[in-house]
């Protein structure tokens, strides 16, 4: 049996003993998520096997902060990729998951907090500086700014990659679709999919990635003299709100409600803002620092400890 036959079997023994140990529940029941009540935390996959950057777990690091306001007991913690937690959280009545973004689609699939758990900064496009197509994406960016959907009727041909389960925003999953009709997107859906992605665009396999900088900056080899160019897309905000989501069940929903209540307990203390500031380079902490304000109606500044 494989590593990831034994994942799979193993998550599917745990979800089995969980369902029988809280039963079948309909909408109509009443539930009651107390302080001692056990809850399962879907994480992403950590595999963080070449330049990875310390501390760049902010899911991690904002969520454990969240634990103890939630319930006395530390959640069962499982790793799965973005579409497998999805799963989870359908088969699993009291499985939380961090860092989701939000989309109708989804909240028919869960209950999101109401305020988001972290944010990060926007989406970009990568492409090494020395491709095929570098000079031209670098003529039709405007600003440092490019148009995905001016890509995708400019370049015929250009194979862009991203992550498969992801949901970014609907004006930039429209253009994706479009790329995907005429064959031109490679989903990536495998365990290692942050390294994966950056090591198909440095052997070429796409020409373009679409990604966070932190995770560019985490995860790119550290064996290639490659340079990376970055263009931010238009189509996505500068700034990605990430939500937790909770399965649709009335354990979820009063799951969801407690995490509301950590979020903004815990979001007015300084470790939180912490835990935002050091997934980014210095020379951001300005604006994130601004945007933290503004989310959670702190009045924080930099040199305060």
């Amino acid at each position: 049996m494989t590593a990831l036959m034994r994942r799979a079997f193993y998550i599917k023994l745990f979800s089995c003993v969980i369902c029988g140990l809280f039963g079948a529940v309909t909408a109509a029941d009443t539930v009651a998520i107390t302080r001692d009540a056990p809850f399962v935390w879907l994480k992403a996959i950590n595999n963080a096997t070449t330049s990875g950057v310390k501390n760049r777990d902010i899911d991690g690091a904002t969520a454990a902060l969240l634990f103890p306001l939630v319930s006395q007991q530390p959640p069962q913690q499982i790793e799965a990729n973005f579409e497998r937690q999805f799963k989870l959280l359908q088969e699993i009545p009291v499985a939380c998951s961090g860092k989701k973004i939000y989309t109708p689609e989804r909240a028919r699939l869960g209950h999101f907090s109401d305020i988001p758990q972290l944010f990060s900064v926007g989406l970009r496009l990568f492409v090494v500086k020395d491709s095929a197509y570098a000079e031209i994406i670098a003529e039709l960016a405007k600003a440092g700014r490019l148009s995905m959907a001016t890509l995708a009727n400019s370049l015929p041909r250009l194979m862009v990659g991203a992550v498969a389960g992801r949901s970014y925003t609907p004006q930039l999953d429209d253009v994706l679709q479009q790329f995907a009709s005429t064959k031109r997107l490679w989903l990536r859906s495998a365990e290692d999919m942050a390294s994966g992605m950056t090591q198909m665009l440095v052997s070429q396999r796409v020409d373009a990635i679409v990604e966070y900088p932190t995770i560019m900056a985490d995860f790119s080899p550290d064996n290639t003299d490659k340079v990376f160019v970055s263009y931010q897309i238009i189509e996505t905000p500068a700034f990605t709100d990430g939500y937790i989501l909770c399965a649709a069940t009335p354990q979820g929903e009063a799951l969801v409600k407690r995490f509301n209540a950590a979020i903004r307990e815990r979001s007015q203390q300084r470790d939180y803002l912490d835990a935002h500031l050091q997934w980014f380079e210095p020379a951001r902490h300005n604006e994130i620092l601004a945007y933290y304000n503004k989310v959670y109606g702190t009045h924080f500044v930099l040199d305060e400890h």
